[in-house]
């Protein structure tokens, strides 16, 4: 029963998640930047994102949680959804299908998003996001974000998008086809407040691994129930 606990406890390394790299944190200097505006004199989907990369080690490439912050005088009546695309900064368009989205949320809910699991590539740019698409606001509702008016973060940059069609309409397609504009250009001349943090990916054990362990958890077991017989 030792032996077997013994080579029980020398295979459960492998199942472990490695320690987190090193949490992307922008912090706000005191700006903000609008979010969410009158729907009714100016009805359109409105979008602020952060672009970011994976950070070194970039072995540890896995998105675990992502938040922005809302300014001091945001409204909380206002819905709005969360999103991660690549990036594409030679066009200024995201690339391919959401890598993450919610459901709307209220502007009570802070923008704040854990548990995740998203596995990204190092050195593509990826953009952080939450607009008013897919969510109907229909009375004057004022969102702020919290934003940095320098360049702090050598990763990216903070970037507006303002698409065509109503508010609350899918505006997620012109996303890809309308390029973005940087907020206060020219491009990482700021950030918006973002933080992020990272894991390596979960160790699958190797074939000879569980091999070795499924003998000794059944070992275990035998032992058990000899001791309640």
């Amino acid at each position: 029963m030792t032996k077997c606990l013994l080579r029980l406890a020398a295979a459960l390394p492998f199942l472990a998640t490695a320690a987190s790299a090193a949490p992307i944190n922008i912090p706000s200097n005191g700006s903000s930047v609008y979010f969410q505006e009158n729907p009714s004199s100016s009805p359109a989907v409105r979008s602020l994102g952060q672009t970011f990369m994976v950070p070194t080690p970039v072995s540890e490439n896995v998105l675990t949680s992502f938040a922005f912050t809302f300014a001091s005088g945001t409204d909380t009546s206002f819905d709005y959804r969360a999103f991660i695309f690549q990036f594409d900064t030679a066009t200024a368009k995201v690339q391919g299908p959401a890598l993450f989205s919610t459901t709307a949320r209220n502007g009570s809910q802070a923008p704040s998003f854990t548990g995740l699991n998203v596995a990204l590539t190092s050195g593509v740019t990826y953009i952080a996001l939450l607009s008013t698409e897919g969510a109907v606001n229909n009375n004057y509702a004022n969102g702020l974000l919290a934003h940095n008016s320098g360049n702090v973060y050598g990763g990216g940059g903070a970037w507006n998008h303002t698409s065509p069609t109503s508010n609350g309409a899918s505006g997620s397609g012109s996303w890809g086809t309308v390029a973005w504009i940087p907020i206060y250009p020219p491009n990482g001349n700021t950030d918006l407040q973002f933080t992020a943090t990272f894991a390596a990916p979960a160790a699958v054990p190797e074939p000879s691994t569980l091999a070795l362990l499924m003998p000794a958890l059944l070992a275990v077991r035998l032992g058990r129930h000899r001791l309640k017989s």
